[in-house]
């Protein structure tokens, strides 16, 4: 009898570590970061350089490729800012630092005018893990507060695009080059509007923060342009989204787009054309003298605008594409691009992209999104093989096998036929982002 029970003890336990085995989450060749969100200015990386280990929060970017940081002691040119407050870097002091001198100075090609340095290589903590020879710049002047973490593709290195210099491995690819990651890919999750902080993974997702599937979105042409950029469908208006006997759609923005997933900026740009359109549909109107567009704050709430890709469409609600300041007037968050006419693409900003998740994908140069779900929970799995292929996705309820792959169905809304027009009014960019800080500032 003893005998027996020992035994089906034994038969059990085993069941039960198969159980644990089965269920057990490979996280290694992950790299996780967390994202503090500085309220209405960007996401923020902190990072340690050098041997003495000295930590920068550096401002996330995509449509940059660089890494770079103020030196300490920098030259700040500009009166409105502490150029050091997130942090600088005593490369002097740096014993493992090396300058290097073959190279042209740095310049941050944004601004090559107000950001000048040197470049060099050291090692770098990012997310606790040390990556060895890693190569950014350090501005010796700058205007700015802090530095940016740019994790784009090489080509678009400012290497590449400014003096034909040869590439180096940028961030995600000396990661995957030194073996701490199995692919250089990466997962961003913003969170919500309110959250102070969201999630990035060098070399894997997190299977809890999404709904349904990752979609691989097709690619569109970036032109001069820093990317990624992918093909959008169509912009679409639902009213009274929460009641049940809703038209689904209300108004429809006929293709065809290019949108740059942008999470470098907080606000959205649209076309002129397509913003005039937009702005009807929202009931948005100019403001002399704020030189923004209001929206009515009680409307607002019966609203939803839906950005439609191919097999996946994200809706967002217009109170999350609006600012409501204490005087009770709501902003739009959605602008033109302001005194060039010229711009052809949409850039999609921090107002969309919380809703979403995303994987930019470095090696097989993809972006596919997901809708974002917001959670605490974790599933993170690591990167193998390719993500997936054009319209084809990873599906968050089998995340048991990364790898797997299945045909996206998204179904997408009814298009409707009417169309709208309205007026847009310009200002030059300067004077825009002076007066958007001036008017945000009393939020």
């Amino acid at each position: 009898m003893k005998s027996v029970l020992v035994t089906c003890m034994a038969l059990l336990a085993g069941l039960a570590g198969a159980e644990n085995v089965s269920q057990k989450r490979d996280d290694k060749g992950v790299i996780k970061m967390k994202l503090d969100h500085l309220n209405r200015k960007g996401y923020l990386v902190e990072m340690r350089f050098g041997s003495n280990k000295e930590k920068a929060s550096l401002w996330l970017e995509t449509s940059s490729s660089d890494i770079w940081l103020p030196s300490s002691g920098v030259n700040c040119t500009s009166s409105d800012s502490d150029c050091e407050s997130l942090g600088s870097f005593n490369w002097a002091q740096s014993s493992s630092f090396h300058d290097n001198v073959t190279a042209h100075n740095f310049s941050y090609y944004f601004d090559p005018d107000s950001i000048q340095g040197i470049w060099g290589y050291d090692n770098v903590v990012v997310g606790g893990v040390e990556v060895k020879d890693l190569t950014f710049g350090v501005a010796q002047e700058s205007i700015y507060s802090g530095g940016v973490c740019g994790i784009g593709k090489k080509e678009k290195e400012s290497n590449l695009l400014y003096v034909n210099e040869t590439a180096y491995e940028n961030l995600p690819l000396k990661m995957k080059s030194q073996g701490l990651i199995n692919k250089a890919a990466y997962s961003i999750f913003l969170n919500s509007s309110d959250a102070i902080e969201g999630q990035l993974l060098f070399g894997g997702v997190d299977h809890a923060k999404y709904e349904g599937q990752l979609v691989t979105l097709p690619k569109a042409s970036n032109g001069p342009f820093s990317g990624p950029f992918v093909a959008m469908d169509y912009l679409y208006f639902n009213e009274n989204p929460s009641m049940s006997n809703k038209t689904n759609v209300t108004q429809e923005i006929p293709p065809p787009y290019r949108a740059k997933i942008n999470v470098g900026v907080e606000w959205s740009n649209l076309p002129h054309d397509i913003f005039q359109q937009f702005a009807v549909n929202v009931n948005a109107t100019w403001n002399d003298t704020s030189s923004l567009w209001n929206v009515p704050c009680d409307s607002a709430s019966l609203m939803t605008v839906g950005f439609a890709f191919s097999n996946i469409s994200i809706e967002v609600p217009l109170t999350d594409l609006i600012y409501s300041p204490v005087n009770g007037t709501c902003v739009l968050t959605v602008f033109p691009f302001y005194n060039d006419e010229s711009m052809s693409y949409i850039s999609l900003g921090h107002n969309f992209l919380r809703h979403v998740y995303a994987v930019f994908d470095m090696e097989d140069d993809t972006v596919s999104i997901a809708r974002a779900k917001y959670t605490d929970e974790e599933d993170i799995v690591a990167f193998s093989g390719s993500i997936s292929s054009n319209s084809t996705a990873i599906d968050s309820s089998d995340s048991s096998n990364p790898g797997s792959s299945s045909v996206a169905a998204h179904s997408q809304p009814a298009k409707s036929s009417s169309k709208n027009e309205g007026m847009v009014h310009g200002t030059s960019i300067l004077g825009f982002v002076a007066i958007l800080l001036a008017h945000l500032s009393i939020f």
